[in-house]
């Protein structure tokens, strides 16, 4: 009986793995050019060039405090400031945003009853968005004074491994995902090599010539990347929260729930974008046709209940009516300014003996207060930290796109804007303000496996749901890539 079990289990790994590339082969093959993909893409970029700008800026800012603060310094006083400059990017948002709308579709996001969540659980969500990152934002900013560069750029790529372990914990709906693929084992287990190959030389290097990385600071950095996952997860929620109940199908959606007969009898890959799970069966019944079965109606009748049931369902990706701005521009506005208190209220943290740069806490308010006067003399001394507005920016920006979509999409993201960076800094180590560390081959091997770690985990997002529907379905995806 264990046998017959274990090889059940075998035969069902090694099946979901196949239907997972091959379903990622026939989006490949089904490749459609169109706004939404176009808009997902701008997101995409925008966080792995924000994140490069973000990590190289804030190091460079860092070591010139270090080298020319004469009073004393304290990190944490360099993430108020960034908090406060964003406060004010995102209140320009928030003016253009009532110069365009009015202010009523912000009050209606703030106050409405007829939403998913009740505005005080909207209003918790959105303060524990700027918790977290602040908490995230904290633990990294003491990290990255002593952690080498490349170090804090081969560890964003745990990321989305614990945003998948915060979505599981925290959203039902993701429960149902397929966790038994070796593709994504495969991933985990190429992710933990990567990590380790590329960052271990820098712990037990021996030659003179070279400096050591510390574990503690490195394991603080470690624990602010599961804390940043969790801070995607939050996002999700807040954006189930404040959809509207009774949402109706859009235009498009009434379309794709029409009988097969008055539609192209083909797969495509633009529901991936336009909806969360609106277009799960629409697609199913597309495949269907394919096989010549008759089932449209009875999967228009379950779609259409689904949709009634759950006005998540009717989610539009990169869709932008005033309703959806006003969800992400009141999540960026308050979330940064909740994340300004947070950090502000970690001050104290700095008199923490080992942690910290001050004896006691009268010591870390003066430092605070020397940090504010050190960068606001002279435009040298500011010039970094506009650079690292401007990463912070374009990744806050395109996370709150990608953790509408999915938590863990954002942070795959990260993942591959991690090896992107490692490799900024493998071709001009001068940017490395840490100094010379580590073997160069072990580190570029590392990369290399952390960007098909990442690879193989874009792989297994993406194949959720319609890589797993019925054996109709399995079989018109596959003969689409030509595997049966």
């Amino acid at each position: 009986m264990m046998d017959r079990n274990e090889n059940s289990g075998c035969k069902a790994l090694w099946s979901n793995t196949r239907l997972e590339w091959c379903y990622w082969c026939h989006l490949i093959r089904s490749f459609k050019c169109s706004f939404a993909l176009f808009f997902a893409v701008l997101c995409v970029l925008a966080i792995i060039v924000g994140n490069t700008i973000l990590l190289l800026s804030v190091n460079f800012w860092l070591d010139l405090m270090v080298k020319e603060s004469t009073e004393g310094f304290t990190p944490i006083a360099v993430q108020v400031i960034v908090c406060l400059f964003l406060v004010l990017c995102f209140g320009v948002l928030i003016i253009v945003y009532i110069a365009v709308y009015g202010i009523k579709p912000l009050v209606r996001a703030l106050c409405d009853t007829n939403r998913v969540g009740s505005p005080l659980y909207r209003m918790l969500l959105i303060f524990s968005s700027g918790a977290t990152n602040g908490l995230s934002s904290a633990l990294a900013i003491y990290a990255m004074t002593y952690t080498p560069e490349f170090m804090q750029a081969v560890l964003l790529s745990v990321i989305p491994f614990f945003a998948q372990i915060w979505t599981y914990a925290l959203v039902r709906e993701e429960r149902d995902r397929c966790y038994s693929s070796m593709t994504l084992i495969g991933s985990l287990v190429l992710c933990i090599a990567g990590v380790l190959l590329a960052s271990l030389s820098s712990f037990f290097t021996t030659d003179m010539s070279t400096k050591k990385a510390p574990w503690g600071w490195a394991f603080v950095y470690f624990l602010s990347c599961i804390v940043f996952g969790l801070w995607c997860v939050v996002q999700r929620l807040y954006f189930d929260a404040i959809m509207i109940k009774g949402t109706k199908p859009q235009e498009g959606e009434r379309e794709l729930h029409q009988p097969l007969s008055h539609q192209h009898p083909e797969i495509t890959n633009s529901g991936r974008y336009e909806g969360r799970d609106g277009q799960r069966l629409p697609a199913e019944a597309a495949a269907a046709g394919v096989d010549g079965v008759t089932q449209s109606n009875e999967i228009e009748e379950v779609a259409s209940s689904e949709n009634a049931e759950n006005p998540m369902l009717n989610r539009e990706w990169a869709k932008q009516d005033e309703n959806d701005l006003a969800a992400k521009a009141l999540v960026l506005f308050l979330g940064i300014i909740f994340q300004a208190m947070v950090s502000f209220a970690f001050v104290p943290i700095d008199a923490i003996p080992g942690f910290g740069n001050s004896k006691d806490m009268k010591e870390s308010w003066k430092n605070f207060s020397a940090t504010f006067d050190f960068v606001f003399a002279s435009w040298f001394n500011l010039r970094f930290g506009l650079l690292y507005t401007l990463g912070f920016l374009m990744s806050f920006i395109g996370c709150a796109y990608l953790n509408e979509r999915s938590p863990p999409l954002a942070s795959v993201v990260l993942q591959l804007a991690g090896p992107i960076t490692s490799l900024v800094l493998i071709i001009i180590p001068e940017w490395d303000v840490f100094g010379e560390h580590g073997i160069l081959s072990h580190k570029a091997s590392g990369v290399i496996f952390l960007i098909i770690a990442g690879w193989a985990y874009h792989v297994w997002e993406v194949a959720y749901p319609n890589a797993y529907k019925s054996s109709t379905t399995t079989a018109a995806v596959m003969r689409g890539t030509g595997n049966v």
